[in-house]
Parts: structure tokens; sequence; C-alpha cells
């Protein structure tokens, strides 16, 4: 097994985002089964700049006549680093990085991981989740073989995907 981390590569475009993404989104998000859609869920998130460190980052999701606002904040931690941290205002702080053009948070929530991720093409973010149940892993290596020491691995099963791309329209 091979495993490059590469760190310390500056912070190439780090200084625009989020910026650029300043704006209204709107889209269908695409809940998904093990082999087709399960379920749309209308999406909007609108991001808008509150001052140097602050970001008005609201999602809202809308399901038949229900609406799900989620008025959350993105705080610029470390611009440099790609540090952008999503407070939901609630005493939850997520964790986000910004990396070649991917905002992305990871964090677990009633025993699930939660892969979030976001990217802009044009005038477009697609937005990803994908979610793990961190109960249920399959835990392999940790042995030696022709000499190397090989690590212990834990893989988990995917319980979850999410995916709509989100529409300016503003």
């Amino acid at each position: 097994m091979t495993f490059l981390l590469l760190s310390g590569f500056g912070a190439i475009g780090q200084n625009s985002f989020p910026d650029n993404w300043v704006g209204n989104y709107e889209g269908a998000l695409d809940i998904f089964g093990v082999d087709s859609i399960t379920m749309h869920v209308g999406m909007k998130l609108s991001i808008a700049k509150k001052s140097d460190s602050i970001y008005k980052w609201k999602m809202t999701y809308s399901l038949k006549d229900q609406q799900d606002e989620r008025d959350y904040e993105m705080i610029v931690v470390n611009r440099e680093q790609g540090r952008f941290d999503i407070d939901e205002k609630n005493s939850i702080i997520i964790d986000g990085y910004y990396r070649s053009g991917i905002y992305t948070s990871i964090f677990e929530v009633q025993k699930n991981m939660i892969i979030a991720s976001y990217s802009k093409k044009g005038e477009r973010l697609l937005f990803e989740i994908i979610s793990a149940n961190v109960g249920d892993s399959k835990i392999t290596g940790n042995s030696k073989m022709d000499g190397k020491s090989i690590p212990e691995v834990r893989s988990f099963l995917v319980n979850g995907r999410q995916k709509c791309i989100l529409k300016r329209v503003d």
C-alpha cells in the first residue's frame, strides 16, 4: 500500500475563496440508494460576505411544502492554510478545508462519518455527501509480509450518498 501525503503546497487560489463563491444557488439534491435515486429534495445555498472573516452560509432544503433552513456562518480561520470552518450557531463548529478548488469537511455525528464537499465549476457548485457508519468497519493489515510491517487499515461501509448541482440564480 502506498500512501502519500503532501502538505505545505501554498495557498494558490486561497485568497479568492470564498469571495468568488458569493451568490445564490439552487438545485435538486439527489439522495441515492444502492443503484438509483431514492429522493429529490430542493436545495438552495446563499453565500454572502458579512466581514473579512465571516460569511453567511445559508442552506435551505425543500421537500413538498416543508422548508428546513440552516442559517450558518463560514468563519475564516486561516486563509493561507485553507481553514474555513462552518459555525452552525448552536455550539457545533465543523472544521473545513479548501484545497485544490474543493471545500471539504469530515466529521462524525451519531456514529456516522460524514464527508461533505463543494467544488465550483463556472457558475455552478457541486455539493456531495458520503456517509459511513463508524461502528460497521472492517480491519485488515496489522501484520508482517516479506519482512515489512503492514499498517492496520480500517475501511467503512458507505451507507449514504447525496449529490446536488447548484446553479447560480442571481
